[in-house]
């Protein structure tokens, strides 16, 4: 019973999640608004009927502006809309799941959830755990934090402000300045990639790359589908013997 409650409230906060999109809206002519995002981008979520540009959470929206958008305000705004999804629904929620985790736990004579589940894990425990992530931060720490120092003094000289007026960068500004320093220093503009990858490409190279693998046929099916745009597959073994049935829904 404990098992099939948390499941379902587990599912409930997922739903919750997918079905709580948050939005932004502008108007089409607000240049300073978009400035930054690709011409693409803008123009495929203008509603030509009332001029208004549509943005929302969901991540072909989120991550191209985190990445390109030069305003500031946009970004931050969009990413803790992003964040606040599933609040306050998901609060009780998550209350109640973590309260049937521990009681789960405790029957089954355990100190915690987490002790329960890595027990059957490769990691072992919750120490285990633990002293692996405290390991790998100290591998890391001092190369990550070059990094935020290189973004912090690119972003001071791109405004011509002394560093010490930048302090630590948020985390709806890294992806924007990662990706103006790798301009600068590479001349690289990864929008000059897109029409290289094309959804159509890259999924054939994708399925390509499993056959070759794994050894197996991936072929298409007649199925019904949630949305026109999902497409929907088998995948069998060389011999014909089915493995099973597969959606992409790559168009959230």
């Amino acid at each position: 019973a404990l098992s099939t409650e948390n499941i379902q409230l587990e599912q409930e906060y997922d739903l919750n999640l997918a079905q709580d999109t948050r939005v932004l809206q502008f108007n089409a002519s607000d240049e300073q608004a978009f400035s930054g995002l690709p011409e693409g981008f803008v123009k495929a979520r203008t509603d030509p009927d009332s001029g208004l540009v549509t943005i929302t959470t969901n991540y072909p929206d989120l991550l191209p502006v985190l990445k390109y958008a030069d305003d500031e305000a946009l970004r931050r705004e969009l990413y803790y809309r992003y964040l606040s999804r599933g609040y306050p629904r998901n609060v009780p929620v998550l209350e109640r799941v973590l309260a049937l985790r521990q009681e789960h736990a405790a029957l089954l004579g355990y100190k915690n959830h987490a002790a329960y589940t890595m027990e059957r894990k490769m990691v072992g425990s919750p120490e285990n755990a633990f002293a692996f992530l405290s390991n790998l931060s100290g591998l890391v720490r001092d190369r990550a934090e070059a990094e935020m120092e290189e973004l912090a003094a690119f972003k001071a000289k791109t405004l011509a402000v002394p560093k010490s007026n930048i302090g630590r960068l948020a985390p709806y500004e890294t992806s924007y300045w990662a990706n103006k320093v790798r301009n600068a220093s590479y001349a690289f503009d990864s929008t000059l990639l897109r029409p290289y990858f094309g959804y159509n490409r890259v999924r054939k190279g994708v399925f390509q790359t499993v056959t070759e693998l794994f050894d197996v046929v991936i072929k298409s099916r007649d199925a019904s589908t949630w949305h026109e745009d999902v497409e929907a597959y088998e995948m069998q073994w060389k011999n014909g013997t089915l493995i099973g049935h597969f959606f992409l829904d790559m168009h959230p």
